[in-house]
């Protein structure tokens, strides 16, 4: 009862009547549980090695004046988590997207949402800036792959790895359509793309690819440490002191576009709920504006609690 399958975190949120999503409708996840804190991944199947990853990517900012791109990128090195910059250092996260096959072809699964980058260097263009990065990220690589490889995942600290990369990862999908894609399982073009997944599938090598040197640049992903041994564990006994174990469970829109009543994660949402009451949890609370109910079961005196949030 304790393992909870988070389903495709997406566009959770009350909309407003200008069609915006009032984010102020979610709670504070990071207070959710009274302050239990992750202390790791540890798993049975997969260990979780942490990299650095540097990169350069170039912004357009065709909106705004030279003075106001000067402005931006005089503060932009001193207050990189800016909520002011999202817009800016949102490009760094589409860029690093493009690495994934390079990093899956050495059995690593990079965690595409994670981390803070620090910029080494900003330059402004006549068209934006141009970006130098430095961010530590998270992978997990599978004991099966390493047993696989003779090696360990302590092995792979010092690793290095130099991903091929769009410059200008906005606007990638419109460049060049499905000329710079290669299915993994079939070796062939990908015929259905769109801006969303092209990272997915992304070939700059491939012979019919339009993109030059001048278009791409080269990553650097350099291991840096494992947890192959963990020194963390789950702390049970903290854990349970309350009596309360705590969840969140938030299914998101998969379909892009116009929410619909048949899109999948209205199905997860259902079958979810169906499988923890076939288990013994009720539902005890629905929650405010429809966003969803929190499901409750009290088994030897310690309260199971989850909250689920629908598309």
């Amino acid at each position: 009862m304790m393992l909870l399958a988070v389903l495709a975190i997406g566009c959770a949120g009350t909309e407003t009547s200008g069609g915006l999503l009032d984010q102020s409708a979610l709670p504070d996840f990071e207070s959710f549980a009274n302050q239990k804190a992750d202390t790791g991944y540890v798993g049975s199947k997969a260990a979780e090695v942490e990299a650095t990853f540097t990169g350069f990517v170039h912004v357009e900012l065709p909106d705004l004046t030279v003075e106001e791109i000067e402005e931006i990128a005089a503060q932009l090195p001193t207050k990189p988590h800016d909520y002011e910059f999202r817009h800016i250092t949102a490009h760094v996260t589409e860029q690093m997207k493009y690495a994934r096959n390079m990093l899956k072809a050495e059995q690593l699964d990079l965690n595409l949402e994670g981390g803070h980058p620090q910029f080494t260097r900003v330059l402004v263009t006549a068209t934006g800036l141009d970006l130098e990065y430095s961010i530590t990220v998270e992978s997990l690589v599978k004991f099966k792959a390493l047993e696989e490889m003779n090696l360990t995942a302590h092995d792979l600290v010092g690793k290095v790895i130099e991903p091929v990369l769009p410059l200008r990862p906005e606007g990638l999908y419109e460049r060049t359509l499905t000329s710079c894609s290669t299915d993994p399982d079939t070796g062939e073009e990908v015929r259905e793309l769109s801006a969303s997944n092209l990272f997915y599938y992304f070939d700059p090598m491939r012979e019919s690819c339009p993109l030059d040197e001048a278009d791409l640049v080269t990553g650097r992903y350099e291991v840096i440490s494992s947890l192959d041994a963990p020194t963390v564990y789950p702390e049970y006994d903290l854990l349970i002191a309350d009596r309360r174990i705590d969840m969140v469970a938030i299914f998101g829109q998969i379909v892009h576009g116009e929410l619909k009543p048949d899109d999948n994660g209205w199905w997860a949402f259902h079958n979810t709920t169906w499988t923890y009451e076939s288990l013994g949890f009720e539902k005890v609370e629905d929650l405010p504006d429809g966003l969803g109910h929190r499901l409750e079961l009290v088994d030897q005196g310690l309260t199971f609690s989850i909250t689920m949030y629908n598309p």
